[in-house]
């Protein structure tokens, strides 16, 4: 795994630690305990973050949140189109984007409407879509 992504999911466990310290020594246990969890997306809600594990590890705590989106890249490379999903938010106080890699299937619009769902009812303040 590159640096950066090493760098990154380090100073995520960080963050879920800091936060949540029942996870120290326990993070396997994260996704049992779920408020949401889909294995083939790499996608987790708990508590007060939504965390990716695709590519590194990401946790973003949903409290400070302003808009939180998902976008779809194609990436061509010679006769083969790829897609790639991800998370873009845009924190409060803050106007630049950022975003948070899924790993991508054949429905990934689908596998995260209960996500969407989860979110809208527990972050209320969070302007879900572009």
């Amino acid at each position: 795994m590159p640096f950066f992504f090493v760098k990154k999911s380090i100073a995520a466990f960080e963050e879920l630690y800091q936060a949540y310290p029942e996870l120290q020594g326990n993070v396997e246990n994260l996704t049992g305990l779920a408020e949401f969890y889909d294995e083939s997306l790499k996608v987790i809600l708990y508590k007060n973050h939504l965390i990716t594990y695709f590519k590194g590890t990401q946790a973003l705590d949903l409290r400070d949140v302003e808009q939180l989106y998902l976008v779809e890249t194609r990436i061509n490379r010679s006769l083969i189109t790829n897609k790639v999903y991800q998370f873009c938010y845009v924190r409060k106080n803050a106007k630049k984007k950022q975003d948070m890699t899924l790993k991508t299937t054949k429905t990934v619009q689908e596998q995260l409407e209960e996500l969407w769902d989860l979110i809208s009812d527990k972050f209320p303040d969070i302007h879900i879509g572009v």
